[in-house]
């Protein structure tokens, strides 16, 4: 298969007016991001969990609800945690957002493991099965017991945004750019077609 066609149609999609390309990268994203993340970190990222929910109520006390807002990823690594935020439109950045993963850093990873026991607690029964899953593959890293209470692994967390580029002045945000991505995919996978054709495309998506 020609991959630089592949993401030259991806390119050319994400131009139309209603393409969200998000979602449909977004995975790819989430399979290179733990090896990328730890390189930069320079820590060995454990385990991976895509679409993780932060309880609302629990960040936003004024608003009671079991709902819950979602993250990307959160990635769990040998002493911190990070909620990762990824956007294939840098101007896509919203000030509610940012506020809300802001109070997800300053609780700490106990307040937010502690949303997920009260949402599950909240579901309907047909549907509680997911959290249980959630839950499980949360104590596979360590981070909750046999009773799902926290275990005291990783009490900080950490935002990260991977974006196209940088838009932001502050200096103190963990922003990683699409340019920095590829450029590792080159680094580490030098004569591999897939990973020469991604980092391509997300070059030509830095500008957006």
């Amino acid at each position: 298969m020609n991959w630089h066609l592949y993401f030259d149609q991806l390119k050319d999609w994400k131009k139309l007016p209603a393409y969200k390309a998000e979602p449909r990268i977004d995975g790819l994203v989430g399979h290179y991001l733990p090896e990328f993340l730890g390189s930069v970190v320079g820590e060995k990222i454990q385990g991976v969990v895509p679409e993780f929910p932060l309880h609302i109520s629990t960040l936003r006390p004024d608003i009671p609800s079991n709902q819950s807002w979602k993250v990307d990823f959160l990635l769990i690594g040998e002493t911190h945690n990070w909620l990762v935020e990824f956007k294939t439109d840098s101007g896509s950045r919203r000030e509610a957002q940012d506020e809300y993963l802001a109070a997800a850093k300053r609780m700490g990873t106990d307040a937010i493991l502690d949303g997920i026991r009260k949402i599950e607690k909240a579901t309907m029964s047909r549907y509680r099965h997911k959290y249980a899953h959630l839950l499980a593959k949360l104590r596979s890293f360590g981070l909750v017991d046999q009773e799902n209470a926290w275990t005291g692994k990783n009490p900080q967390l950490e935002i990260v945004y991977v974006q196209p580029h940088r838009t932001s002045s502050i200096v103190s945000e963990n922003v990683v750019d699409f340019c920095q991505i590829a450029e590792w995919l080159e680094c580490v996978h030098p004569d591999a077609e897939f990973e020469k054709a991604f980092a391509d495309a997300l070059r030509g998506w830095a500008g957006d």
